[in-house]
């Protein structure tokens, strides 16, 4: 049996896509009668626009059973969402069979063709003979060929000719993935392995960023759009200059990713008194232990029993530490309705600035609308709804 340190979580080194500004010309105003039914549609891929992670944030009552997380932007905006999860490309014929005569396709899709595996063990980017560096490089060899690249086309070419879009006055909207890291050299000596692994695996901006220009280029028509949701995590992703490593956690909302949603205890001991904090109820040790600890790991993470632990400790001031204890195989996340396949996800922030912009692009599209597209000024960092509270930035509910 693997140790947990090797069970650790090296997913977030291969989810790199980055999008790019695009400029569209001025859409001319499109006349719909009050009686008209406009449908929109949401299709979506993998768990892309979030799952739920607590009861309050429940789709309705989960009565379709797909877990979704209700600020994500595609079960907000859509009046029919047929798509539940895994979708690939060349699913979205399948679900356009399914629907009627949309005036509105929004697609988000691509990122699962892109075929990741499970290899997701430990190993030395210097030396890479490992299965996790071994399935980055072959999902790099796919992006760089071009069947993804026929995909995309083969499928925007596939809803052209669907029998609810032909004689229709429809619209296809493909919605880009904005880049969750930052795109500087020092964000490769960033680690994000969860607090219990070997600071092993960091990041690389080399990873290819086609996607995005996938489904951009190559349609110069007017009902086909692509909409850069990149500026929406423009100063609110990970290791961006000036960040502090507490800001890449759950515990705040500078970043507007999840990071791996494990549940941490984290024992602070200062001249022989010792303190532990639940995080995951929101109960975070002080910014300053936590900022002046966290370089000074010490020793590697050691198991005991279904616990992995971390001690930190400042050589120039050995009597303060810091251990962290997780358990990554935690039964009470089991059944958390998605919470552990929200890493990687847009936060509920995100998702509110990339329907912002959807929203300004559907404005375009549909009136007269010239001119860049302006984020609105940040919202307040926690807001407190019935039944929660605002614990520091994080919002934790009774």
């Amino acid at each position: 049996m693997p140790s947990i340190t090797q069970r650790a979580l090296l997913y977030l080194a291969a989810r790199l896509a980055v999008a790019y500004p695009q400029t569209f010309p001025p859409r001319t105003r499109v006349g719909l009668g009050k009686a008209q039914t406009v449908t929109i549609i949401g299709y979506t891929n993998h768990h892309k626009s979030g799952v739920m992670w607590l009861p309050t944030n429940q789709y309705d009552d989960n009565k379709d059973g797909c877990m979704r997380y209700k600020y994500a932007w595609s079960t907000v905006v859509n009046e029919a969402y047929p798509a539940l999860l895994g979708c690939h490309l060349e699913d979205m014929v399948n679900q356009m069979d399914k629907l009627t005569r949309p005036k509105l396709v929004m697609m988000e899709a691509g990122d699962r063709n892109k075929d990741y595996g499970k290899n997701y063990e430990e190993d030395d980017p210097e030396h890479p003979v490992g299965e996790c560096r071994i399935e980055i490089k072959n999902v790099r060899a796919r992006l760089s060929e071009n069947s993804i690249q026929s995909k995309v086309e083969e499928t925007i070419h596939a809803w052209r000719a669907h029998k609810s879009v032909i004689g229709h006055d429809a619209s296809l909207f493909l919605l880009g993935y904005g880049h969750f890291f930052a795109l500087d050299k020092a964000c490769d000596g960033w680690n994000f392995n969860v607090l219990y692994s070997t600071q092993l695996q960091n990041l690389t901006s080399g990873t290819p960023e086609d996607i995005n220009d996938l489904a951009a280029e190559g349609f110069n028509d007017p009902k086909i759009q692509y909409v850069d949701v990149d500026p929406a995590f423009e100063g609110h992703r990970f290791c961006e200059q000036g960040d502090r490593y507490r800001d890449q956690i759950n515990w705040g909302s500078k970043v507007y990713i999840w990071n791996s949603p494990a549940r941490w205890w984290v024992k602070v001991t200062q001249r022989g008194q010792s303190v532990t904090y639940d995080t995951s109820a929101g109960d975070y040790p002080p910014d300053d232990i936590v900022d002046k600890l966290i370089p000074h790991r010490e020793g590697l993470p050691r198991d005991e029993g279904e616990y992995a632990i971390v001690t930190f400790r400042d050589p120039s001031e050995p009597d303060v530490s810091m251990e962290t204890r997780v358990r990554p195989d935690d039964p009470d996340l089991a059944n958390g309705g998605g919470s552990i396949a929200r890493t990687l996800r847009p936060t509920e922030l995100g998702h509110k600035e990339m329907g912002f912009i959807t929203v300004e692009m559907l404005k375009r599209h549909y009136e007269q609308a010239v001119g860049p597209i302006i984020l609105p000024p940040p919202v307040p960092k926690c807001q407190p709804i019935p039944g929660c509270e605002c614990v520091g930035d994080v919002l934790r509910c009774l």
